[in-house]
Parts: structure tokens; C-alpha cells; sequence
């Protein structure tokens, strides 16, 4: 049954983790899945984390793909169990990085669109800026270049973090105002 599946992938995770207490990281893509499918049965958190962590260790070894399978894997159980919203936008930001090298350009700007709204909603200046900054962005050579053509979005978006930034934060605000002044 459905019950025992979820049962049974839960003593897998937790096998994992007895065995190998020390040295995880060889093990998160197994860990990850294993309490992503015992998830119904409260192991939520340990699934999005382990989750997050095979993301981020499948993009620090190039595995873009992998890397947005992870990511969204753990979006999915965080907006179901509707975890704090910084937490989302965080995974929603590392989606979108991975999308971005990954060359999904659309959907990475989609991404970012979709943290800075979440960004909005929470009122988070560092977080809005960070997420407006690469809306629109089209990358080359490991660094996110901005597109030429106009984006009234993104300029919407990099407006209004400039005027939510405060000045104790100044190398982001003028990394947004750079952005902006370009972006006309």
C-alpha cells in the first residue's frame, strides 16, 4: 500500500543517514528522494533540505538539469506545506541560477519574476533587488549579462528595489541603480 511505500522509503533515508553520519554528500540525489516520497508521513523539512543540498551539489559539479530537478522537487513540498516565504524565494532564486546555466534562459527569467513577487509580498528589499537584478538576463562567459532589448518588467522591478533599498546597503543599490540606467 501507498502507507508501507512511504514507510519503507523513510527506513531507506534513515538507514542512509545511520550508515553514513559523517559523509552525506555522495548520498543526497538517494536521501532526497527516499524522504521526498515519505513526505506524507512528516518528513517535509528533511526532504526539502535534502533536496536543496543535492541541487546545490549537482550545480557546484555542472549537473544544471539535475540541479533543477532537485530545486523543483523541493519548491513543490515547500509551497505544499507552505513553508516560510524567504525559504521559497531562496529556492525559487537557486531554481532559476540553475535554469539560467543550464541555457533555459526564458524560464530563468520566469523564475526570477516569480521570487521577485514573492519578494514583494514579504517585503524584502536585499531579496527583491537580488531577484530584479536578474530578471531579463541572458548569460554568457559565467556572468549574467543584460538583454538588449527593453523590459518594462524589469524595469518596473528594478524601480521599486531601488526604493525599498536602504542606504546601509549601498553596494546593492548601486548594483540596482547600474542596472537601471542601463536598462533604458
Amino acid at each position: 500500500s501507498a502507507q508501507q511505500r512511504w514507510h519503507l522509503h523513510r527506513r531507506v533515508g534513515e538507514a542512509i543517514e545511520t550508515l553514513h553520519p559523517v559523509d552525506l554528500e555522495g548520498y543526497l540525489d538517494h536521501l532526497a528522494y527516499h524522504f521526498s516520497e515519505a513526505a506524507a508521513l512528516g518528513e517535509l523539512d528533511r526532504a526539502i533540505e535534502y533536496s536543496r543540498q543535492a541541487g546545490n551539489r549537482a550545480a557546484s559539479q555542472l549537473g544544471y538539469d539535475e540541479a533543477i530537478r532537485h530545486y523543483r522537487r523541493a519548491l513543490e513540498l515547500a509551497q505544499a506545506d507552505q513553508h516560510p516565504a524567504p525559504k521559497r524565494f531562496d529556492l525559487l532564486l537557486a531554481l532559476g541560477d540553475a535554469r539560467w546555466w543550464a541555457g533555459h534562459v526564458c524560464q530563468s527569467s520566469e523564475t526570477f519574476r516569480a521570487a521577485a513577487f514573492l519578494a514583494r509580498q514579504f517585503k524584502d528589499p536585499h531579496r527583491l533587488a537580488e531577484a530584479a537584478l536578474r530578471v531579463g538576463e541572458v548569460g554568457y562567459g559565467g556572468a549574467y549579462v543584460q538583454a538588449w532589448s527593453y523590459d518594462p518588467v524589469r524595469d518596473e522591478i528594478l524601480r521599486e528595489a531601488l526604493a525599498a533599498l536602504s542606504d546601509a546597503e549601498p553596494p546593492l543599490k548601486v548594483r540596482v541603480r547600474a542596472r537601471l540606467a542601463t536598462a533604458q
